[in-house]
């Protein structure tokens, strides 16, 4: 029998970094529970809503972080030099400029929704 949907607030919490959770592994494309013994007990792709504004926040900032690793990526790799370089750490620059706000904007949500206290309150380590 299945358990309960997992706290989504809280999963953005823990995809945005703000809390650690155990047995919560969160990505853009999927959330996934893991039992005791670190085993994937359940999954559910696509849980970011596009409908509530948290969500779109979390997943903007998702989409933001991948973006700058990528820039990165491309300015070490081989081959790599002058301008191509310049212009992926502009663009990585660019990037990590707009998750750092999204994350503040993210930040007060959470905190409005109670997820911070929900997060102590469960034992879990939350890093503001």
């Amino acid at each position: 029998m299945p358990g309960p949907p997992p706290d989504f607030d809280l999963a953005c919490a823990v995809a945005l970094g703000f809390v650690e959770h155990p047995r919560l592994v969160v990505n853009l494309h999927q959330l996934t529970l893991l039992d005791q013994r670190g085993q994937p007990a359940a999954t559910y792709r696509d849980w970011l809503s596009q409908l509530d504004k948290l969500h779109i926040v979390v997943r903007e900032f998702l989409t933001a972080k991948t973006s700058a690793q990528q820039a990165t990526a491309q300015s070490t790799g081989f081959g790599s030099a002058g301008w191509g370089m310049a212009a992926a750490a502009r663009t990585r620059d660019g990037a990590n400029s707009k998750a750092i706000s999204l994350k503040a904007e993210a930040r007060q949500h959470l905190a409005e929704r109670g997820v911070f206290v929900r997060a102590k309150g469960l034992g879990l380590r939350v890093n503001l």
